[in-house]
């Protein structure tokens, strides 16, 4: 899959069979309360609002749910149910998000009894709205990681990391946090390329997640120029955030040359 990434500085082109994710200005629209995010693999997704709210039990009728028009993955949903196959619903308890409980709902194929033989193909993490109303937090297509909650000073943050591999690590993040308005995105790629601008500003850098306990990160950059292919990233960032509201805030940031071991190392502040 390749998908492009632009800024007002430079246009990455991204592909995933070289490992690489490209971070950018607008990959999403700006989170708001209660919107909802989907991915489809080996296509893509992105972020919006206004997928309707639903009494739990409505989430575990797949064929329900592949139904939804406005959903970014029911195409999909219907792909895999369009022979009518049997189907088995799980779900958990996933923690709580301002004292609303999260739930993860999995979906999956079963051509047999067998646990082994059943196939994941579709999922679901909602949020309890009001008394047995669930909203959309997070829905995929295909086979997905499952999501975390880690404690980040007083505030819980329920995180899910996509790790597309290669040997720098590339991780793509959804995570949320509860504020006044309801759970809020936290948008984590695109602090860290704020994080690069304070040292190498038009450089952009590899999305190498996010480490939840000290909100450190360690990825590489280039630039300006455009994307010059794996051999020819040799930047190394590593940068440090607070996390107010649900906004990552630079804190400090340390920037050089990777195989140099004289070269001068730029930090900010």
């Amino acid at each position: 899959m390749d998908f492009m990434r632009s800024s007002a500085r430079s246009r990455c082109l991204v592909g995933l069979l070289f490992g690489a994710l490209c971070l950018g200005d607008e990959e999403m629209p700006a989170p708001r309360q209660w919107d909802t995010c989907y991915w489809v693999e080996g296509k893509g997704g992105t972020c919006k609002m206004d997928d309707p709210s639903r009494p739990f039990q409505q989430f575990l009728q797949p064929e329900l749910m592949a139904a939804e028009k406005r959903s970014g993955i029911a195409s999909e949903m219907q792909f895999d149910l369009r022979d009518r196959p049997k189907t088995v619903v799980k779900w958990d308890e996933l923690g709580k998000l301002g004292g609303h409980r999260v739930r993860r709902i999995e979906y999956f194929l079963a051509p047999t009894p067998e646990p082994e033989d059943q196939r994941k193909f579709a999922g679901f993490v909602v949020i309890e709205q009001s008394p047995g109303i669930f909203a959309q937090l997070f829905k995929w297509s295909g086979d997905f990681p499952p999501p975390a909650f880690f404690r980040t000073g007083n505030t819980d943050v329920l995180v899910i990391e996509r790790d597309f591999g290669g040997n720098v690590p590339m991780v793509m993040t959804w995570a949320w946090v509860w504020t006044a308005q309801g759970p809020m995105r936290v948008e984590v790629e695109k602090a860290v390329q704020e994080a690069i601008e304070k040292v190498a500003p038009g450089h952009a850098g590899y999305s190498t997640g996010i480490n939840w306990s000290d909100l450190h990160t360690e990825t590489y950059s280039w630039g300006p120029g455009g994307y010059p292919g794996k051999v020819g990233v040799e930047e190394t960032v590593n940068a440090w955030f607070d996390l107010r509201g649900n906004r990552l805030t630079v804190k400090r940031v340390e920037w050089k040359k990777s195989f140099d071991e004289n070269a001068p190392v730029k930090r900010w502040p």
